[in-house]
């Protein structure tokens, strides 16, 4: 008893030559090639447009500190500790 080649291979010997032949597709596969292709353009359309957002407000944040004389040694300074226990002397949030 021989057993048929699957479908999927993409090479077969005749002669002692190696034919390439077209593989057989599945067009399910296929399909779910072409959408997640095309939904991965579109991520990387949408992260490169946030990207050029994100750099034209990094500019303008920059030229504004500079502009008010703000220098990049204050810029850089550490956030100040947040404070999770609120006013301890008074009840009230705001006033």
């Amino acid at each position: 008893m021989q057993l048929e080649r699957p479908p999927t291979l993409c090479a077969t010997t005749n002669d002692n030559t190696r034919h390439d032949l077209l593989c057989e597709i599945n067009p399910a596969a296929l399909n779910a090639c072409l959408e997640r292709t095309k939904r991965l353009q579109q991520e990387d359309a949408e992260l490169r447009k946030r990207d050029a957002l994100l750099l034209e407000q990094f500019v303008r944040w920059a030229y504004n500190a500079a502009s008010r004389g703000l220098t990049v040694e204050f810029l850089n300074r550490a956030l100040p500790p947040t404070n999770r226990t609120g006013n301890a002397t008074s009840g009230r949030r705001f006033q």
